[in-house]
């Protein structure tokens, strides 16, 4: 398998990328001051926790209602053993009503938290990816720009933007923009 580095000379500068190039030089004649990409942490990253969390959540409760669900088993099996039995415990009507109507509402409550869980894993899902995709840009990004900071290889630094957007393009199934679109305010 070959390593970044080896992909790297086999590449043709795309100056659709040059604006980051100019940033990075523009970081150069600022001292790095501006330290562009060290930050590792995608954009998605704060949808990745909160989707996370919203599932832990899910689950929390979904095993709260099954801890309950089998409480409320417990109670209705020890009605139905021979009143000698020493688990027997009998059970008015309306304390078995209770329980059966508590017992649906968790039953019923399970599978409405489950199709949540579905949804959220499924967003989880999709901005994990996005996030992956974006962290490796940026550290790809950081390590080219600390390369360049020590060896000055500024062919090496276009090749090497080169290949991290059109990686992240490819990874994101995307097609890199016709032109240059710089959001810098410069």
């Amino acid at each position: 398998m070959q390593r970044f580095e080896e992909y790297v000379k086999t590449v043709t500068p795309d100056p659709r990328f040059n604006y980051i190039v100019n940033d990075i030089l523009r970081d150069k004649a600022s001292r790095w001051s501006y330290n562009y990409y060290s930050n590792p942490i995608s954009q998605w990253h704060g949808r990745v926790m909160k989707h996370m969390n919203t599932s832990l959540q899910i689950e929390q409760s979904i095993a709260r209602n099954i801890k309950t669900i089998e409480v409320l088993d417990t109670q209705i099996a020890n009605c139905k053993l021979d009143p000698k039995d020493p688990m027997y415990k009998p059970l008015k009507k309306d304390e078995f009503e209770k329980i059966d109507l508590k017992y649906t509402e968790l039953i019923k409550s399970n599978i409405y938290l489950k199709e949540d869980l579905k949804a959220e894993t499924e967003q989880y899902d999709k901005y994990w990816h996005l996030d992956y995709i974006y962290s490796s840009t940026n550290k790809n990004m950081y390590a080219l720009r600390n390369k360049f900071q020590l060896d000055g290889d500024l062919e090496y630094l276009k090749k090497g933007i080169t290949l991290t957007f059109l990686q992240q393009y490819a990874r994101l199934e995307m097609s890199p923009p016709l032109e240059s679109h710089s959001l810098s305010a410069w």
